[in-house]
């Protein structure tokens, strides 16, 4: 073939063809660049979506607490019951009409109720107290959530009383800690903030002896480092109690802070007690290379008692911190009360009032008492922040 007619035909081809395989391949080529950066863009952002969910997520980061106040014995002798009566029924809510914003407050609230309902006998006072059912909606009215069942009143009605305020204690709906059937969890666990609260009680004795041990939690060293190392797993804060101690007595005895400090040891982040019916100091101890809270005795809350320090009594209120896996004490206080009692139209009248209000009713308190009330609570007073505490450790 002539050399300048294949070389037309040759010229044709690249004229007309080469810009169509260029567009081809461009397309294609482009095409599968974009497909490939998208595909890579749509991996990297959803690996940055899980990465900053998992940051997110990290235990580390997050942090809650709970608040938690505890109050000590309230009994009900007779002379309050009677106070309480109204046109046939009993009405005890006055009577912590000026603790029931603090209570209220707190996620977390528990009480010693020493005293028995058994609607079968009839209503009594101490020696062996029998007490109406609306001490319960006063209770519940004031916000308090856990009230313990172990105490040496427990058995002031037998066991039917026992059962009998069990069961009505549930019916409130409280969480009822120390006493329960035989096979029954005699503990409590909160949770509030993704924070669980522990509590074990226990009691020296009842006045009737160490009765139904399968039914009311007394104190046994063995025991209570057997049910700390069960609790102990599943919450992240432990509070124990104790009824223990010789009445009357301000000072902490050796026993006591024998025992206290095992329970320390076995694992209890705060150890809180009563029983004397008169307050003692509060403080924190180390064990296991952390600070555990020790109020020794918060002392009466409500009584009719009239020894001198027995209308004294304390609450014991703290803030617990929860970060990541690590939760600790973040804060305490202890807060002193005063049971007020006063005559209103031939009428006695009571209130738990807590320290800094007491002025509200210097009228009727007089100098004297109220000098009185200000000594006693500088005594017991008591506050600890874990900030300050670690400033002061660097």
């Amino acid at each position: 073939m002539n050399k300048k007619i294949i070389f037309g035909i040759c010229l044709v081809i690249i004229v007309f063809i080469s810009p169509l395989t260029i567009y081809m391949l461009k397309s294609g080529v482009i095409a599968k660049s974009q497909g490939t950066a998208n595909t890579q863009n749509t991996e990297l952002s959803s690996a940055a979506k899980v990465k900053a969910k998992d940051n997110k997520d990290k235990p580390a980061d997050i942090t809650s607490d709970v608040s938690f106040i505890s109050a000590g014995d309230i009994l009900f002798h007779m002379p309050e019951v009677v106070s309480a009566e109204t046109n046939g029924t009993y009405d005890f809510k006055p009577m912590f009409s000026e603790v029931k914003d603090i209570i209220s407050s707190k996620d977390i609230s528990v009480a010693d109720f020493e005293t028995t309902i058994d609607p079968k006998k009839n209503l009594s006072g101490y020696p062996a107290f029998n007490s109406p059912v609306q001490t319960l909606d006063a209770l519940k009215d004031t916000g308090f959530k856990v009230l313990l069942n172990d105490h040496n009143h427990s058995l002031d009605t037998g066991l039917e009383g026992l059962r009998s305020t069990n069961s009505l204690i549930k019916q409130y709906g409280f969480k009822v800690l120390g006493s329960g059937e035989p096979n029954e969890d005699k503990s409590v666990i909160m949770e509030k903030n993704n924070i669980k609260i522990g509590m074990l009680s226990y009691t020296y004795s009842t006045n009737f002896g160490e009765q139904y041990k399968d039914m009311i939690n007394y104190i046994d060293e063995n025991k209570i480092k057997a049910d700390v190392e069960k609790i102990r797993p599943n919450c992240d804060f432990l509070i124990v109690y104790l009824h223990i101690g010789t009445e009357y007595v301000r000072s902490v005895e050796p026993d006591q802070a024998n025992i206290v400090n095992k329970i320390a040891a076995f694992g209890a982040d705060a150890i809180l007690c009563s029983h004397p019916h008169v307050a003692k100091k509060t403080e924190i101890i180390k064990a296991n290379g952390k600070d555990v809270l020790i109020n020794y005795s918060m002392g009466n809350f409500l009584s009719n008692q009239y020894d001198k320090y027995t209308d004294m009594g304390s609450m014991e209120s703290m803030i617990i911190e929860k970060q990541g896996a690590v939760t600790k004490l973040k804060s305490a206080e202890t807060i002193p009360v005063y049971r007020l009692r006063y005559s209103n139209n031939g009428k006695t009248i009571y209130k738990t009032v807590p320290y800094n209000d007491v002025n509200k009713f210097k009228d009727i308190l007089g100098q004297n008492t109220l000098a009185y009330i200000d000594q006693v609570s500088k005594d017991l007073a008591f506050t600890y922040s874990s900030s300050q505490v670690n400033v002061a450790a660097k």
